[in-house]
Parts: C-alpha cells; sequence; structure tokens
C-alpha cells in the first residue's frame, strides 16, 4: 500500500471514530485517496476532505455574504484589472514599465493574488516598483469597495472567528505534505490547529521543498509511519535491484506516438482499466491527445483536471464566435465559424452554414458589422438587374431565397451582439450565450456538460463583472477566459482509466502508473515563472511554484 494510504490508515485504525479533516492541495485528490482506502478494505469514517480554501469557506463563508460582501467570481478580477491598468497608466505617463502593462494583465493579476494570500500590503512593495505598487493598492481598493471577498478576505475572517469560536480540540487534522499554503493559509491552519497537525508524507532526505509546501510549513510536526513505494524510494533510501522490474523506461518518436504505446499496453495485456493511472507532465498537447485517443478506443476514463472546453463542439463555436467579435467582425473568422461545421439554421432549408461562407467570402466584406449588410444588398441588386428568376436554374449564382435566407441569419447573429463604441462586459456574455441556444447543437454527452459548465460560469461572471469598454476588447478578452475553462474534471471511478497532471498524481493506489512527457521541454511541468517578480519581492512570495508529489509506482 502506497504510503498516503497506510498512513491514512494507520490514522483512521487509531481514531476510529474521532472527526478527521483531511486537507489536500485539491478535492479530486482527497477523493481518490478516500476511493483507494476502501478498495483496500480500508475504514474511513468521519474523514472530512477539505482544501485550506474550503475549511476556511465552511467556517465563516456564511458570516462574511450575511456580512454584504459576494465572492470574488473566478476570473471577475481580470477584468477589474483591465479596467484599473489604463487609470494608473494615465497618473504615471513617465514610467516606461507602466506603458508596456497593457500587454501583461494576466501577470499583473498573478501577482496581485500573491501579495494578496501572503498578507501583502501596498506600503510593503518597494518604492521602485511605483506602477505595480500603485495598481495593487488600486486592486485593493476596488475589492473593498465593491465588497467582493478573495481567499485573503476568507482566511482573514476566519482567523478573527477562531478568536471567539475555537475549534474542538477532539478533531484529528491531517494535512498532505504536497498542499500549497500561502502566509495567510498557513496563519489560518496553523491558528485552526493550534499548531497540532498530522503531517501524510514523508521525510525530508536532501530534496529541497518548496518553502511553502505543508512539508515545510509544519516540518516540525510529525509524519505518521508508512510503507514508501518504489517511486518515493528514490528520494529516500535509494532504488535496489529488486526494484527495478516495477520501473521501465521507453523512448518514442513523437508524442502522439507515445500515448498510442500506453493505451495499446493496456489493451494488449488486458491490464484492468482501473488498476491504471496516467499522469502527463504537461496539459499541452498531452490532455487534448489523450482525451482524442481515449475517446476513439472508447475507453471510459476520468480527468482529474476536466477536458478543455475547446475539445467540443460547444466550447469551440462559442470561442469562434468570440474570436470573430473580437476581430471586428472579420469575413474570414465568420468563414471559418460555418466551415468547420460549428454552428447549425435549424429554422430554415434554404441555406447552409458552408453555403453561407461561400456567399460571404463572394461579397468580399473584409470587416465590419455594416459591410455585411451593405454587401448582400448590393449582390441582391445587381442580380434582378441582371437576369429574371426564372434564369436561376442555368446559373451557379445563389437563388434568390437563398440570399434572404443569408440575411435574415446576419440579421439573427448580429441582433444578438451589442452595438455602440461602449458596451458592457454582461451584454457580451449574453450574446455567446444565446449563440449557444440559436446555432450550436449539442451532440454528445460531453457537449452537453460543456454547456451546463459554460452557462453556470457565464452567467455567474456576467453578474459579477459591471466592466465596459470596447467590443473588441472586452470579446477577445472574453476569448482568453474561455480558454482556460475546463469541464468535466472527477475523481477516479470503478472501470476507468484515471487520468490526470503530475502535480495531482499518486493518489489513486492503482497498480500501473505511465508517465507520459518526460523529455526535457515538458518534464516537470508546472507554471512559468513570473516576469513581474524576477527581483525576488518579499522574499520570494512572488514566485511561488506548485510542489510536486513524487507517485510511487510507475
Amino acid at each position: 500500500m502506497q504510503y498516503p494510504l497506510s498512513q491514512l490508515a494507520a490514522l483512521c485504525k487509531t481514531h476510529p471514530v474521532t472527526s478527521k479533516i483531511l486537507i489536500v492541495p485539491a478535492l479530486t485528490i482527497g477523493h481518490d485517496l478516500m476511493f483507494a482506502l476502501s478498495r483496500a478494505g480500508q475504514t474511513w469514517v468521519n474523514v472530512h476532505i477539505h482544501t485550506p480554501h474550503t475549511l476556511a469557506e465552511q467556517d465563516v463563508g456564511a458570516h462574511v455574504i450575511t456580512d454584504g460582501w459576494t465572492p470574488l467570481t473566478q476570473d471577475a478580477d481580470l477584468f477589474l484589472i483591465d479596467d484599473l491598468i489604463p487609470k494608473i497608466k494615465r497618473q504615471m505617463p513617465d514610467d516606461v514599465f507602466a506603458q508596456q502593462a497593457g500587454n501583461l494583465a494576466r501577470s499583473f493579476l498573478h501577482t496581485c493574488r500573491a501579495l494578496r494570500v501572503n498578507g501583502i500590503v501596498a506600503d510593503e512593495i518597494r518604492k521602485e516598483k511605483g506602477f505595480l505598487k500603485a495598481l495593487y493598492r488600486a486592486f485593493c481598493e476596488a475589492l473593498e469597495q465593491e465588497q467582493l471577498y478573495d481567499h485573503a478576505v476568507l482566511y482573514r475572517r476566519a482567523m478573527a472567528h477562531l478568536e471567539t469560536h475555537p475549534v474542538n480540540r477532539e478533531v484529528a487534522h491531517l494535512i498532505l505534505d504536497e498542499t500549497p499554503l500561502s502566509k495567510l493559509a498557513f496563519d489560518y491552519i496553523h491558528q485552526r490547529t493550534q499548531g497540532v497537525i498530522h503531517r501524510i508524507g514523508q521525510k525530508n532526505d536532501g530534496v529541497i521543498l518548496p518553502a511553502h509546501s505543508a512539508a515545510m510549513r509544519f516540518q516540525n510536526c510529525p509524519i505518521v509511519h508508512g510503507n514508501v513505494g518504489v517511486g518515493a524510494k528514490i528520494w529516500s533510501s535509494g532504488l535496489q535491484p529488486d526494484d527495478q522490474a516495477q520501473i521501465h523506461l521507453r523512448e518514442t518518436l513523437g508524442m502522439e506516438t507515445e500515448v498510442r504505446a500506453i493505451l495499446r499496453d493496456v489493451r494488449t495485456k488486458k491490464i484492468p482499466l482501473d488498476a491504471v493511472e496516467i499522469i502527463y507532465s504537461s496539459p499541452n498537447p498531452y490532455l487534448m491527445l489523450l482525451y482524442d485517443l481515449v475517446k476513439s478506443y472508447d475507453l471510459p476514463a476520468t480527468f482529474s483536471n476536466g477536458i478543455p472546453i475547446g475539445s467540443v463542439q460547444t466550447g469551440q463555436a462559442l470561442l469562434a464566435f468570440c474570436r470573430w467579435m473580437g476581430s471586428g467582425f472579420q469575413a474570414e473568422e465568420f468563414v471559418a465559424m460555418c466551415r468547420s461545421g460549428l454552428v447549425t439554421f435549424s429554422d430554415t432549408k434554404d441555406i447552409t452554414p458552408h453555403e453561407l461562407a461561400t456567399l460571404i467570402c463572394k461579397a468580399r466584406i473584409g470587416e465590419g458589422r455594416t459591410r455585411y449588410v451593405d454587401a448582400l444588398e448590393r449582390i441582391k441588386t445587381s442580380r434582378l438587374e441582371r437576369i429574371t428568376e426564372e434564369d436561376w436554374d442555368t446559373h451557379r449564382d445563389f437563388r434568390m431565397n437563398q440570399l434572404d435566407a443569408a440575411q435574415r441569419i446576419l440579421k439573427r447573429f448580429f441582433d444578438l451582439i451589442p452595438d455602440g463604441p461602449i458596451v458592457s462586459l454582461r451584454d457580451v456574455i449574453l450574446a455567446g450565450l444565446h449563440f449557444i441556444n440559436q446555432f450550436v447543437a449539442a451532440q454528445t454527452e460531453a457537449d452537453h456538460a460543456a454547456r451546463d459548465e459554460l452557462y453556470g460560469r457565464l452567467r455567474t461572471l456576467s453578474s459579477a463583472c459591471k466592466q465596459t469598454g470596447s467590443l473588441r476588447r472586452l470579446a477577445s478578452r472574453l476569448c482568453e477566459v474561455l480558454g482556460h475553462v475546463t469541464f468535466g474534471a472527477q475523481a477516479s471511478k470503478p472501470g476507468h482509466l484515471a487520468i490526470g497532471p503530475l502535480d495531482q498524481a499518486g493518489y489513486t493506489g492503482r497498480s500501473r502508473t505511465y508517465i507520459i512527457g518526460m523529455d526535457e521541454g515538458s518534464f516537470p511541468g508546472g507554471t512559468t515563472e513570473d516576469p513581474l517578480s524576477l527581483e525576488g519581492d518579499q522574499a520570494g512570495l512572488l514566485n511561488e511554484q506548485p510542489p510536486h508529489h513524487t507517485p510511487e509506482h510507475v
């Protein structure tokens, strides 16, 4: 049994009835561990799975909302940063760094988030980083004024709540060594547990661990005894000759060949699917390759981090629609959307999406909302002046009813989209939702799941965001946000392959683990360096990387 499982089993055995809170990096990891314990015949009565954030939400989330605060919706702060950057730039016209800030909105957001969850206030940022300091101050003030609470507010409120409502000392707290803990998250967990917490992990045998990992934050807390698997021996006692039979390395030519080799190995050896875990070091391109191939082989699988929204027709269509709006209605984008089969015209048989794309190409529209209407009117007028209706059968051009249908379809498209120099993000989002309803047909179970995810995310975002701006800017930013949306995230299930990223791997208790993407360009994965924190502000708090867990079976 792998050491996280053996350690959890030991704690459950010594505390069979006591309420136990297991703190994990992601909820799917906790569910994987509990399911693996069940398969091993171990009991886990009264174990409650939480991340640091969900635990704080359980403690004080209701109180914060009652006080008039609203949760900061995912990605809403990106649009907030977009609004703040131009305002701060106007206040600092001589700052060279400020002039490039418009292209670094997501990097600035990452930095502001890191500063907040580490308890940094604007006055503590060095003077030479004037633009960052001013932007961070404005960002914090905006959240305060609009009463939007993020993780930083939640952790502070939770710590204040604990001063008057301490947790029952009989509750046992456990934490995985790989759990990332920002400064405020650590302060909250430390106060909640009163410094008494059990680590699920292994001894540090010369490996440099991230400073913000639970293994380092709680390095003086006891580690529950458990067996160490083959993979973990690399960092402890070292591999022995007998371990070689459990580790196999293969070299392939090409990433798709690499993925196919794993699935072929599973099928030819008739390995039970729920005995297999497949780990990718980088989502691009391995995640899409895995999704496409397990679908083509008709193999049931769970994806712990979900599937990109762009892998199904609904997501592809919405992305294409947003690109079209963001490009200023370039005809090439509209033609590509129609010819790729992403849209349907269910209310008319007079013209198909492919025929409409051909007509738009012949119209030589270029870009611009009004040019579509003008071009079709020009075509209709020229045709009526040259030939009669009876002559249409002898020509390869479009019939008059097709031109009429094309005008109706285009009017429906443009009626969805807000007009004017300044539009609201809410109207842009609603245009996307109406587009899905009217022009996209959900054909598969995955399409329906993606549609549900998009409806939930976009409706929440539209309610939370009050930003306005040009249609091109808002649509382009929305397209970027959609590119990061995933759906269908699941913990491992019986009869399914378990597929997940490297930083969430090794918790399923499965006997066969395949790791793909071990070339120097992909392994060990993780995030890239933050360009705004290269100078190591606040002792490296702005450049934290997720700690990695070593899978025990290879």
